[in-house]
């Protein structure tokens, strides 16, 4: 019998009270707490791990004499593949010893997957990091919840003591199924609370418009794993509701990282759990914008110290001088390249778009030639009804890009019902063809 196991839930209650206890952030205690918790997670790196060890030696980093938080800038980045290769290193000495481990994945977003190797109790600091912007926007105990998820995080048994009891009654769904069996399937739940990636909010929300399905908005809905583009948020409004709609961000390997609560601005990072630095082009520090790196200050089973995401975000700091997520650009590789060398990033192509979110919900950029890139585009429910009025849409939808993105690029846009996503369940919003030739 796995005994850390069967007691995740223990360790998800105790986490969550401590989580929600910590919220609203106050910059005193985030400071306090932070370096408290950095000095523990830096001196169990140093004193267990051989790859930590040396990258502190090497960057003059004295993990028992760190005073502040900036200090762990003195340590190089750590990239996904470094991160990698440590992990794999570090399971392949004695794989017996995570037997009894939870194992999951990211989603493959770069292109390759990791296995992602956690203890029990730390599974339960992940699962209450999930819950706590749920509970900040209002879940609760006897709400009728509906996920569209991976279906490697559907458990045979869907159903605990908990559903039994009656409380979080949940239906899970599979991100595979088709549009229309998740729309006829949210059609059924009348659910409470709605949660799944972008690409299956979207699917879903698009059905029932378009096939005038009647159903009831949720109390509550959120979306993640993919940056909210104001085309695609319209119709999550349009379907869903406005007011009733939080955003999270996160990631597989880190579990939620920031969060929105509904009907307000931004969103909170979670300094009580991560710090988060922001890195420029050129790899100086930056307050506001940047390549965001992150250090976890309760993963200790394979420490992630100054962890390249990936994501590109910019920040603000609010009235009380917490620094807070204003916008999630997107993937770094979100890019189109081109042949002087130059490149135009996604974060631009989002605010072109933007200016057709009435009527286009869902796009993509594919490069695929020197001098052509074709825009896929999906049209609004109820719009664009005639050859005509797509014509329109097209030339000026090219003619902006032109003008905002470059003057000597031909833009070719398709109408198309749906853009599929990919085997993680994600959208690959720039397609760069010529470079995967």
């Amino acid at each position: 019998m796995n005994v850390s196991r069967s007691l995740v839930n223990v360790h998800v209650l105790f986490h969550l009270r401590r989580l929600l206890s910590g919220y609203p952030f106050e910059i005193d205690k985030i400071r306090s707490l932070q370096l408290t918790r950095l000095r523990r997670i830096l001196i169990h790196a140093y004193e267990h791990f051989d790859f930590y060890r040396d990258r502190m030696d090497g960057s003059g980093l004295d993990p028992y004499r760190i005073t502040s938080v900036s200090e762990i800038r003195k340590m190089p980045v750590l990239t996904e593949a470094e991160y990698r290769e440590f992990a794999d290193s570090e399971y392949d000495k004695d794989p017996s010893r995570y037997a009894s481990y939870f194992f999951d994945s990211t989603s493959g977003t770069t292109g390759i997957k990791f296995r992602i190797v956690r203890s029990w109790p730390e599974r339960g600091y992940m699962v209450a990091k999930f819950l706590r912007p749920l509970f900040l926007n209002g879940l609760r105990w006897n709400d009728r919840i509906f996920r569209i998820i991976a279906p490697t995080r559907i458990p045979r048994k869907q159903d605990s003591i908990l559903q039994y009891l009656g409380i979080f009654q949940r239906s899970l769904m599979d991100f595979y199924a088709s549009p229309g069996e998740m729309a006829l399937r949210y059609q059924e739940l009348q659910p409470d609370f709605f949660y799944a990636n972008k690409q299956q909010v979207l699917l879903t929300a698009l059905y029932l418009l378009e096939n005038n399905l009647p159903f009831r908005k949720p109390r509550i809905y959120s979306s993640a794993a993919d940056v909210i583009d104001e085309n695609c948020r319209q119709l999550f409004y349009r379907a869903f509701g406005d007011n009733n709609f939080f955003e999270t961000y996160g990631s597989n390997e880190l579990g939620n990282l920031g969060f929105q609560i509904k009907g307000r601005q931004g969103m909170h990072f979670c300094h009580d759990t991560n710090i988060l630095e922001l890195q420029a082009a050129d790899g100086t520090s930056s307050e506001d914008e940047g390549n965001c790196l992150i250090t976890d200050l309760g993963i200790f089973s394979f420490p992630m110290i100054r962890f390249q995401l990936g994501d590109y975000l910019e920040t603000f700091e609010d009235e009380k001088g917490v620094r807070k997520i204003r916008k999630i650009r997107g993937r770094l590789h979100d890019f189109l390249t081109w042949e002087d060398g130059s490149i135009t990033s996604f974060a631009k192509i989002y605010r072109a778009m933007g200016n057709f979110s009435s009527e286009i919900c869902q796009f993509q950029f594919i490069r695929e030639h020197c001098g052509r890139v074709r825009v896929k585009a999906v049209p609004a429910p109820g719009t664009m009804v005639s050859p005509q009025r797509k014509e329109e849409v097209a030339r000026s939808l090219a003619m902006l890009l032109k003008n905002e993105i470059r003057a000597d690029i031909e833009y070719h846009v398709e109408f198309v019902p749906l853009i599929e996503a990919g085997k993680n369940g994600k959208v690959k919003m720039v397609i760069n063809s010529l470079d995967e030739q």
